[in-house]
């Protein structure tokens, strides 16, 4: 009986989300296509205070260019394997990215990265399709329709990955 209320547990702990992100798009367009897509990710506020705890050094309640570099290079980047939880799609094919202008912030009781993703070449906006999701379902990506901006031309849809769960950034 203990090994089975053990196992229970156990199962219990792993299967939520231990963390919480809300994804803030904002996409340039240009000629119908993306230019430029940055997003800032709002980290929970417990997440972020054991991230204060142990990046702000110094105590300040800010992130300094050293401790943003630490994180960038600590926490951000070993996300990579994990596609940074984002998956780029024309159409249906997957468009591979990497990651400029990273900066973290601390606002309002919130850690927050800001970023951008470059692709090689535009995207035309009506075949754009960006998913947010960690199949490990460790990190839950929260995307609402009030995250985007303004006459945005993209709508917010639910994903179902059957075992996990996301939403995906669709362009009109």
């Amino acid at each position: 009986m203990f090994k089975f209320i053990t196992i229970f547990i156990s199962v219990l702990l792993y299967a939520h989300p231990h963390c919480f992100i809300e994804v803030y798009p904002k996409v340039t367009i240009q000629n119908n296509k993306t230019q430029n897509i940055t997003f800032t990710w709002k980290i929970d506020e417990m997440t972020s205070t054991a991230l204060m705890a142990e990046i702000d050094t110094n105590k300040d309640n800010k992130l300094d260019k050293q401790e943003n570099s630490y994180i960038k290079d600590n926490y951000f980047m070993s996300l990579k394997s994990s596609h940074f939880y984002t998956y780029i799609k024309n159409k249906k094919k997957e468009i591979p990215f990497k990651i400029t202008n990273f900066l973290a912030s601390f606002k309002n009781g919130k850690v927050n990265y800001t970023f951008s993703i470059k692709t090689k070449t535009p995207i035309p906006i009506k075949n754009l399709n960006i998913y947010f999701y960690d199949t490990d379902f460790f990190v839950a990506m929260i995307l609402k329709k009030e995250f985007l901006e303004k006459n945005s031309p993209f709508e917010v849809k639910d994903y179902d990955g059957d075992y996990y769960f996301g939403y995906i950034l669709k362009g009109k």
